[in-house]
C-alpha cells in the first residue's frame, strides 16, 4: 500500500518543527500547536540560532544543519520514535521547508499580528496571531519562494474535534477535490483577507505554494482569500 502522510504525524511534526525553529528564534513569543497536548521542549535557542546561522544562512549546507539539529534535546528521541524510513523522510522534508526561510533570498519573514482577533487590542491577555510579511518586493504572478505547505486531507471527526478544541486554522477547503484539509509548515501562517494579494495554489499531492496576484510591497501582509472553491 502506498505510503501517505497521516494528520497525526503532519501536526506531530510541524509542533516540534515550530517549537525548534520558529519559536523564540525567528518568532519573539510560541505560535499555536496543533497537537492539544503538545509540550514545549527544552530548548537552549542560542544552540539553535547558531547551528542555523552555521549551517544555513553561511554555508547553505543542510544536511550538516539538519543532522545538529537531530542532535538537539528530544529531537533524536523524536526521531527514533518515527516507524518507517518514509516516516523520517517525511520529517526531514517538513523541516527543509522551515530552514528554507532562513535563508538569504527568502522574500518573507514571519511577523506578528493582532488585526483578525476580535477581542480588543488593548486587552492585555490577548495573544498575538502569527504573519507573514514580505521583505523584498514580490511582483504580481510571482509564485513567493520557500511560502510552501504540507496538507492531509481531514476525516469529518478530525475536523470536528480541532474546531471542539480551538485548533482549527490552516483549515482549507477544495471544491475541486471535494475535501477538507489542514494545511501547516511555512504557509500555515498566511492570514486570510476579503481582498487579498496572493492565492493558494496546490502543488502535487500534498503540498501548497502562495502566488501574489497583486505587487506586494516591503513591509506589507501577504495574505489569501479562504473560500469553498479555494483552490
Amino acid at each position: 500500500r502506498p505510503h501517505r502522510l497521516t494528520y497525526d504525524r503532519l501536526c506531530k511534526n510541524d509542533d516540534i518543527l515550530t517549537d525548534v525553529l520558529v519559536d523564540h528564534v525567528l518568532y519573539w513569543t510560541t505560535v499555536r500547536k496543533a497537537c492539544k497536548s503538545y509540550h514545549p521542549l527544552d530548548l537552549t535557542h542560542n544552540d539553535v540560532i547558531s547551528i542555523l546561522s552555521d549551517n544555513v544562512i553561511l554555508q547553505r549546507d543542510f544536511p550538516r544543519a539538519m543532522s545538529q539539529i537531530l542532535e538537539l534535546p528530544g529531537l533524536r528521541q523524536y526521531s527514533e520514535s518515527l516507524r518507517s524510513p518514509n516516516e523520517v523522510k517525511d520529517f526531514l522534508h517538513h523541516m527543509r521547508k522551515y530552514l528554507d526561510i532562513y535563508l538569504p533570498d527568502c522574500p518573507f519573514e514571519i511577523s506578528s499580528t493582532y488585526r483578525y482577533s476580535a477581542s480588543n487590542p488593548e486587552n492585555s491577555s490577548l495573544k498575538p496571531e502569527a504573519s507573514i510579511v514580505a521583505r523584498k518586493h514580490i511582483k504580481c504572478g510571482e509564485e513567493i519562494k520557500y511560502l510552501c505547505g504540507i496538507s492531509v486531507p481531514l476525516h469529518k471527526e478530525e475536523l470536528a474535534l480541532l474546531s471542539k478544541d480551538g485548533r482549527d486554522f490552516s483549515i482549507v477547503e477544495s471544491s475541486r477535490k471535494k475535501t477538507v484539509s489542514l494545511m501547516l509548515a511555512p504557509a500555515r501562517f498566511v492570514n486570510h483577507t476579503c481582498d487579498p494579494n496572493a492565492r493558494l495554489d496546490l502543488k502535487g499531492s500534498a503540498g501548497a505554494m502562495i502566488t501574489a496576484i497583486k505587487n506586494i510591497e516591503p513591509g506589507h501582509e501577504i495574505t489569501v482569500f479562504y473560500a469553498d472553491d479555494y483552490f
